[in-house]
């Protein structure tokens, strides 16, 4: 008959009672179906790998439900809520946990391990691995459960840090092994951050800012990069937006009897009433005086 147990992580992150995170920042043991029916507790701040030996459970993540199998890796952030629940008995895991803090003392801040500790794993929780694979992971694993007990070592620390290093570098590698993009789907994020930053910025500032360099100057990138990212996702330029904004926007003025073109032209910004004309005819083919006398007898006034 199958033993079944459910841990809620109310908090982050969890694993059985009297299992406390040292000071130092990293913890890592194993756990069985059995254990979790263990008093919990929760921690913030701390990065959480499991990696299933055998048995099955299911794995909810940010009300996201996973089923989980042996030769799975998951990996829980800071930020996330979940539960485990249903394993069965023999369900086995290894488990490391550690501190964001701890990973930030890791040498070479922009390592790939760094970039796949912090970054990625956010996008990529529950991950299967082949034989090889998980058998690589469990020895990682061992060997910082290995250096964690060397508590007379003067150099201890720096002996951790550097088996850390070799189980995330193995993650980077499985990354590669498994063709999951990574590096992709993290230029994909940030490309999108950039996409709404910028809409952002024009919806703010396009009446009075009416060129391109501006708006990558605000985001701290070139204007070139800037307008490469635009073109990808969207199919259009940065100055596409921009004057079709500012076209938008004149046309809705225009629609007012009671500003006068000078006042239209001023209002967005355009150096005189002449470069206002020559934009608005450029974009509806039209001068502005003939779009109002056009949408005033469309009107019936």
């Amino acid at each position: 008959m199958k033993n079944h147990s459910k841990t809620n992580l109310t908090g982050n992150h969890f694993y059985p009672d009297k299992k406390t995170i040292p000071e130092e920042g990293i913890l890592s043991f194993s756990v069985s179906g059995k254990e979790l029916q263990a008093k919990v507790l929760t921690y913030s701040n701390v990065f959480f790998y499991m990696l299933v030996e055998s048995g099955t459970a299911i794995f909810t993540i940010n009300d996201k439900t996973y089923s989980v199998f042996p030769s799975t890796l998951v990996v829980y952030a800071p930020e996330y809520t979940g539960q485990l629940s249903h394993t069965n008995s023999d369900f086995q895991c290894d488990i490391l946990i550690v501190s964001k803090y701890f990973l930030d003392t890791l040498p070479a801040s922009d390592s790939m391990y760094k970039h796949i500790a912090k970054v990625m794993l956010r996008q990529r929780q529950v991950n299967p691995l082949n034989e090889s694979q998980r058998l690589v992971l469990s020895e990682s694993i061992q060997q910082i459960r290995n250096k964690l007990r060397l508590d007379h070592h003067h150099l201890r620390h720096e002996i951790v840090q550097n088996v850390l290093v070799t189980f995330l570098l193995e993650i980077s590698n499985i990354w590669i092994e498994n063709h999951w993009d990574v590096l992709k789907e993290y230029q994909q994020i940030r490309y999108e951050y950039i996409l709404k930053n910028f809409m952002d910025l024009l919806i703010l500032n396009f009446r009075k800012e009416h060129l391109v360099p501006y708006y990558a100057d605000q985001l701290n990138i070139s204007p070139q990069y800037l307008s490469l990212i635009i073109k990808r996702l969207t199919g259009r330029t940065s100055s596409q937006f921009i004057f079709e904004r500012l076209y938008c926007e004149a046309r809705t003025l225009l629609n007012r009897p009671d500003l006068s073109i000078k006042e239209i032209s001023e209002q967005l910004c355009f150096s005189d009433q002449s470069a206002f004309g020559k934009f608005f005819k450029k974009h509806s083919g039209l001068s502005p005086v003939e779009f109002r006398k056009k949408m005033l007898n469309h009107r019936g006034l």
